[in-house]
């Protein structure tokens, strides 16, 4: 992962821990959920392009790797979720358990459905679809000139256009922002960014290797970000397009930035590390919100500060142990199986 874009990360995570805290931020949800499935066509062509085009490549084994990466550690959240779960849910919701487990749960256009158990895994079956996608995706948009993006990007352009325009009111939060086809858009416009980003580097720009200049510009679009989502209406938040220039510049600009020692802006080691464990973070944080706020109302407490003191340094502390102590060894571990 690129310095910068590690950084970034820590950056966004916070904002949708925010954002489910006590709705301290309202658009953080929206911005950085577009923010990180951008990202992740970006970086997923960065690092698998020439390896999807090689003759030798195995799309099984891939996958493999890919479901490593996701289900053990959401098993293991989905399990601690059940003493919470148990005082919210009935016997009838262990379909919808089952559902959770597989990661299917985005595909279903109920919220009691994809926000059931532990609400931030819908995130994690739309990115493992997008991984499933990946490889075609890539061979079609990757090779060949200019006439097959055009075509891509129209048939993307009008498939989104009808999905915001005519879908019904009670629908557009499941369809805009859960459902895996439509969030797909976002990780496709990722993917002409990575390829993008490989074109903008053989013309060795030089304003983009100014560090000094790039920071500015990073933090100006981080802030016009945060703004731009304060002042955007619900509905139209929900309409992931209305961030993808930002973040485009934002990811391009930290891109470039990072090959010149990416300055102290982002090269500070808190954000780097909260980007290092921003994985574990996001399935970890709602665990810790759902059990604290448990515990306040237990007390008959309820000091805001003293809230989001102790559920982010609780979040931070689950998820460094988490990471280095059950994702990395378990991850290590089955990898040595499927590639022994």
């Amino acid at each position: 992962m690129i310095k910068n874009l590690t950084a970034l990360r820590g950056v966004f995570i916070l904002f949708i821990f925010f954002h489910h805290c006590r709705d301290l931020f309202l658009g953080g949800g929206d911005l950085s959920v577009a923010f990180f499935f951008v990202l992740g066509g970006f970086c997923m062509t960065l690092g698998y392009k020439e390896k999807v085009f090689k003759p030798d490549f195995n799309f099984k084994q891939y996958f493999k790797l890919r479901c490593i990466k996701f289900y053990p550690l959401h098993w293991l959240c989905l399990l601690l979720i059940i003493p919470w779960a148990l005082q919210i849910y009935h016997w009838k919701y262990i379909s919808v358990f089952f559902i959770n487990a597989l990661l299917l749960q985005s595909w279903v256009p109920i919220g009691s459905v994809y926000f059931s158990f532990n609400s931030a895994s819908w995130y994690l079956a739309d990115t493992l679809f997008f991984s499933l996608m990946f490889p075609l995706l890539i061979k079609q948009i990757g090779r060949g000139g200019a006439k097959p993006k055009i075509i891509i990007i129209l048939c993307l352009v009008i498939f989104y256009t009808c999905m915001a325009f005519m879908i019904p009111s009670e629908y557009r939060h499941a369809v805009l922002y859960i459902s895996p086809l439509v969030r797909l858009t976002d990780f496709v416009f990722g993917i002409f960014l990575g390829l993008g980003y490989f074109e903008l580097k053989k013309k060795n720009l030089s304003i983009f290797y100014n560090a000094s200049i790039c920071q500015i510009l990073s933090l100006l679009l981080v802030f016009g970000l945060f703004i731009e989502s304060c002042l955007l209406p619900e509905n139209v938040m929900l309409i992931a397009p209305v961030f993808w220039v930002p973040i485009a510049l934002l990811i391009l600009i930290s891109s470039f930035s990072s090959s010149n020692g990416g300055g102290i802006l982002w090269n500070n080691r808190p954000l780097q590390f909260l980007g290092e464990i921003s994985f574990t973070f996001y399935l970890v944080h709602i665990l810790v919100l759902r059990y604290v706020t448990m515990l306040f109302d237990i007390i008959k407490y309820d000091n805001i500060f003293v809230y989001i003191g102790i559920t982010l340094a609780l979040t931070i502390l689950a998820s460094a142990l988490l990471d280095n102590y059950f994702v990395k060894p378990v991850t290590r571990w089955l990898k040595r199986i499927i590639e022994p």
